[in-house]
């Protein structure tokens, strides 16, 4: 079972997750106190590069990952991207 504890940074408490001998932080916890800070790490997931950087850690790291369905590409010049879910 994962344990979990609290850091606080600058008056911010950030969610620390202990699972399998790694640690896992709140992305949005992290952004809370940031004006704007729930925006901000939609920003962040829905960018190309980032999308492309959790596509290869995905292939890496989980055989049954199905890439080419779970990114839709966008029109030609944009670099937003949405993410599709096939459950």
């Amino acid at each position: 079972m994962a344990k979990s504890r609290t850091l606080n940074v600058n008056e911010s408490n950030i969610a620390v997750i202990h699972q399998n001998e790694t640690d896992y932080i709140s992305l949005t916890d992290m952004t809370a106190s940031f004006k704007e800070g729930s925006g901000l790490v939609g920003k962040w997931i829905s960018n190309k590069n980032t999308l492309e950087y959790l596509g290869v850690w995905e292939k890496i790291n989980n055989p049954h990952f199905n890439y080419p369905s779970s990114v839709a590409c966008p029109p030609t010049g944009h670099s937003i991207f949405g993410l599709l879910y096939k459950l």
